[in-house]
């Protein structure tokens, strides 16, 4: 890996100093008082991706709720009015994807061309800005 300049107090790690013993053959006598550059670059690599797994974290329960949809639905009074008849649990689900259903259209036809008129952009805002927007309600969800 090529040296980067970030995270460079990381770059410490691989300073000999006076107190330090080398082997012979330039390898550091205790690996975990002295590292390689290229040991100190992938420290770096992976803390770059700190980030982007901590929000993958944070999106992980809102993934699973499919499951808790059926879930909560165990629990609850699923008798249609008065009747013996009851609303199967796994079938909670179609509600959840009508609402989908229901929300491409409204998001395609109308939230995309406000935001079009709004920031003079095709396609209103950004994909990354709306990953962010989506995570951050979804977070409201819970």
């Amino acid at each position: 890996l090529p040296h980067t300049n970030q995270f460079r107090f990381l770059d410490k790690a691989a300073i000999i100093t006076p107190e330090d013993q080398v082997k012979p053959d330039g390898s550091a006598a205790n690996p975990w008082k002295l590292c390689t550059m290229q040991q100190v670059e992938e420290v770096k690599c992976v803390t770059r991706v700190i980030p982007i797994w901590a929000s993958g974290i944070i999106y992980h329960p809102i993934v699973q709720m499919h499951t808790y949809v059926v879930f909560q639905a165990l629990q609850s009074n699923r008798h249609f009015g008065k009747s013996n008849f009851q609303i199967p649990a796994s079938s909670y689900i179609v509600f959840l994807m009508i609402t989908f259903t229901l929300w491409i259209p409204i998001y395609d036809r109308i939230l995309v061309p406000f935001l079009e008129k709004v920031t003079r952009k095709e396609g209103g805002i950004t994909i990354l800005q709306r990953m962010g927007i989506g995570i951050g309600l979804s977070l409201l969800t819970m």
